[in-house]
């Protein structure tokens, strides 16, 4: 009974968070969308990567969820793993609150990609390598080549950067730092390895 009571407990914490979430998602996305339908599209990918996020996060009882696992469910609706989209790294998983950060990260990293970076043409391709170190942090690397030319420095993303430093910062506790090269933009999320646990994958 302690159990199922714990569980519920747990059920409902997570959906509370999810519907705020949600609730801040949209007010956030209207505000910064130049039309409806820009909204409409870009809230749509939003509540997808967070719903592909609690899936994932249900189905390991909210223990926690590898990042590769993460990074899959996420990046798959864009391109065939392993054509276009080229993945690397060791299994690590994050807790419950740190995966929905991910997964926010995850889906305007290559939403961006898709709209303006190197999957909006038929050419460019991303790489995404992580790696955890023993009692140092985790990193990932976003790569993108291929695309349209970079050119007049970084892009106005809005709130989708802002989303990506914010969540980065409160969320993983880590860093997100970004360069517009003329070959593509390349990201590197850091966090401390102290806030998720290894895996063994």
């Amino acid at each position: 009974m302690k159990a199922q009571q714990a569980l519920l407990s747990e059920v409902k914490h997570r959906v509370k968070n999810m519907l705020a979430s949600a609730v801040s998602i949209a007010s956030r996305t209207l505000r910064t969308s130049p039309s409806l339908e820009a909204f409409g599209l870009a809230f749509e990918g939003r509540i997808y990567a967070l719903a592909r996020a609690h899936d994932l996060i249900a189905a390991n009882t909210w223990q926690g969820v590898d990042v590769t696992d993460l990074l899959r469910a996420g990046l798959a609706p864009y391109g065939e793993i392993g054509s276009r989209i080229r993945l690397s790294g060791t299994g690590f998983t994050l807790s419950a609150d740190q995966a929905m950060a991910f997964a926010m990260i995850v889906q305007e990293l290559v939403a961006n990609a898709e709209k303006h970076g190197a999957l909006s043409n038929s050419t460019g391709w991303l790489e995404v390598r992580w790696s955890a170190s023993a009692g140092q942090k985790f990193v990932l690397d976003w790569s993108e080549r291929g695309g349209p030319p970079v050119t007049g420095g970084a892009p106005p993303w809005g709130f989708g950067m802002e989303l990506i430093e914010r969540s980065t910062r409160s969320d993983l506790h880590g860093a997100a730092l970004c360069d517009f090269g003329r070959d593509g933009v390349h990201w590197r999320i850091e966090m401390p390895l102290r806030e998720a646990k290894g895996s063994s994958g």
